[in-house]
């Protein structure tokens, strides 16, 4: 990204020195920095991150508001995307709301702005994607839920360009992320530093899991929703790392555990909390799934929301939980399948609600 951003820049400078129209100066941006993508045998994700990220340096460099920096990009991004022609309608989407997320994010704004950058350019290649496929995407609702999805990942980048866990905790939460991100990015950069070093994927994961753990305690929330985040990210990392979703299920609770051993919890209670930690990730990733393949079946928020109540209840009842906590762990991931659509804040408490 670098080299492409390096080539795009001085692309667009020859450019605008020759006296050409903006749009050309886009293109030839563009073009220079997809060839130095491809040469660096990047992915073809990475080559239209490189496209909107080129297109929006040659039309700042041009003097142009952030605004036009996104519609540029956006355009730039929904162009490589037909090129490649893999991609999905609404996986376009979402990366053009990735980039403009982070042109935000690199001018120093605010996770809000980020988000509203997202939300212009996901309103933009809705319209896009739509005059290019058959497929049909409501614009209001694509757009909530790419500003969304897209804040919390440009968030998720910057923290994971850190040297340490801990500093790229930090990292994501001055990006504005949420506790559950901080304490993410902070299992996946132990990962990722230890996974050659360390063989066994029991311990590994028990690595990261104490890392999620203390990226919570860190950022000062309460020692239950310390064991819930320590919980959650380690049953997903477990999967992840080819555990089954039995040994995955006695991580989160040993991760809780631990959790809750450091936190300021009684010594007393820690067991009887880590075992709510390891049911609520259980269900709650249960809940993910449906409201994911609910999605991919064309449903809009609501059918998402539906599908991952059901889902969650349903994990509940495999667990042989009774009525009331069958109830509250459908409406928990009502409630998390209505935030990850983009919903406003009364809406997904009526969702839980509901």
């Amino acid at each position: 990204l670098a080299a492409a951003r390096y080539e795009g820049k001085l692309a667009a400078l020859m450019a605008q020195k020759n006296g050409k129209l903006l749009a050309d100066q886009v293109d030839d941006a563009v073009a220079a920095a997809v060839s130095a993508a491809q040469e660096a045998i990047s992915s073809t994700e990475q080559e239209i991150q490189a496209a909107g990220a080129a297109a929006a340096l040659a039309v700042r460099l041009a003097g142009q508001a952030l605004k036009e920096q996104i519609n540029f990009a956006t355009d730039a991004v929904l162009k490589q995307a037909a090129r490649i022609g893999k991609f999905s309608a609404e996986k376009q989407v979402t990366m053009a709301g990735e980039i403009a997320a982070n042109i935000a994010r690199e001018r120093g704004l605010t996770f809000k702005a980020q988000e509203d950058a997202a939300r212009q350019a996901a309103e933009i290649a809705v319209l896009g994607v739509q005059l290019m496929t058959t497929m049909v995407l409501d614009p209001a609702e694509e757009a909530a839920r790419a500003a969304y999805q897209s804040a919390d990942e440009a968030a998720r980048f910057v923290a994971q360009q850190q040297p340490t866990p801990a500093k790229a905790a930090a990292a994501a939460l001055v990006a504005g992320a949420s506790t559950l991100t901080q304490a993410w990015v902070a299992a996946r950069m132990t990962e990722s530093q230890l996974m050659n070093n360390v063989t066994n994927p029991a311990e590994l994961v028990a690595l990261c899991g104490d890392a999620a753990g203390d990226a919570a305690r860190a950022a000062g929330v309460a020692p239950q929703e310390q064991c819930d985040i320590a919980a959650e990210v380690t049953y997903e990392l477990a999967l992840d790392l080819g555990r089954t979703k039995l040994q995955a299920s006695g991580d989160a609770e040993q991760a809780a555990n631990r959790a809750g051993q450091k936190s300021l919890l009684e010594p007393d209670d820690v067991s009887y909390v880590a075992g709510i930690a390891q049911y609520n990730a259980v269900t709650l990733f249960e809940g993910r799934l449906g409201a994911a393949e609910a999605r991919e079946q064309g449903k809009n928020a609501y059918g998402q929301i539906t599908a991952a109540a059901k889902k969650a209840a349903e994990a509940a009842n495999a667990a042989s939980q009774d009525a009331c906590n069958k109830a509250s762990t459908a409406g928990a991931a009502a409630a998390q399948a209505s935030k990850a659509a983009g919903q406003k804040l009364q809406d997904v408490i009526t969702a839980a609600y509901n």
